[in-house]
């Protein structure tokens, strides 16, 4: 299983790179579900490993053109931290007041779940 959810968050990262976070709940899961820290450590890994089988796959110029790839990742990093037009200001504050408006109490319910 711990492979398959790496697998899907590799294909959810290649289609959106914040996509990746998708292996933040993949980790917490881990760690809820063993009792000490090193216990299945290996199927940690297989999720991380089958996550990046599953990108490079699917955007196979992440490696075959890997400088091309960096300089764009790293423009889109840049877009997404500094805003765009519509987009002025603090785009960090915007999502959260934008979450709490529009989910009201399942914001802060579901970060506690």
């Amino acid at each position: 299983m711990a492979g398959l959810a790496g697998l899907f968050v590799g294909l959810s990262a290649s289609s959106k790179y914040n996509g990746a976070l998708a292996m933040l709940p993949v980790v917490a899961a881990h760690f809820l579900y063993v009792r000490r820290p090193m216990q299945g450590f290996q199927w940690l890994v297989l999720a991380g490993v089958s996550s990046l089988v599953g990108f490079v796959v699917t955007t196979p110029y992440s490696i075959l053109d890997y400088p091309a790839f960096l300089r764009d990742l790293n423009f889109e990093i840049h877009h997404y931290s500094t805003g765009h037009p519509g987009m002025e200001g603090a785009p960090f504050r915007w999502y959260v007041l934008n979450i709490w408006s529009t989910g009201g109490l399942l914001f802060p319910m579901a970060f506690l779940g």
